[in-house]
């Protein structure tokens, strides 16, 4: 597992000591924001005094990202294999709705859960912070920080190049 995203939306002080314990193995937290307009990977961020990074999440952008997905998808049809009906229900308890001159999400059914398109959510975001050149390099060097690995000093601004094979 190259990298682990834990919500940090609750339990908020055991996630970040977990997170910072496991930095050097690619567990972070994140934290969701909704309300349309952000982007799926929005901002890194340090809460003070936590000792972690904290990356935050643009929900609306990363399910629109999966649903889009959802028709490419294929799921196979044996019994067990975490692909049943609570799953479906779950992955589309949300549609896109137009609020205020942006595209947010949802519930269709205030008492539906939604487990499975967040954990869609964030999984995508986990993807795409691996594959992403800056977020790559971005990732690397903090965790080397973190670990006391560079110098303050040395910290400079990430490149542009992408390199999905190392």
């Amino acid at each position: 597992v190259s990298r682990t995203f834990v919500d940090s939306g609750f339990a908020t002080s055991q996630v970040y000591d977990y997170c910072r314990r496991n930095a050097a193995k690619g567990r972070f937290a994140i934290k969701g924001i909704g309300g349309g307009g952000y982007p799926l990977l929005y901002k890194y961020t340090y809460p003070k005094g936590a000792g972690i990074i904290l990356t935050i999440v643009g929900v609306d952008d990363g399910k629109g990202q999966v649903l889009s997905l959802f028709s490419k998808w294929h799921y196979p049809a044996a019994e067990g294999n975490g692909y049943g009906e609570n799953y479906f229900r779950e992955i589309t308890s949300e549609r896109q709705i137009v609020r205020k001159g942006k595209l947010v999400f949802e519930k269709i059914n205030a008492s539906d859960r939604n487990e499975s398109l967040d954990l869609g959510c964030y999984n995508m975001a986990a993807l795409r912070s691996c594959i992403q050149g800056d977020e790559k390099e971005f990732w690397k060097r903090r965790v080397a920080a973190l670990r006391g690995e560079i110098k303050k000093s040395a910290r400079t601004a990430v490149s542009r190049q992408i390199d999905i094979w190392s």
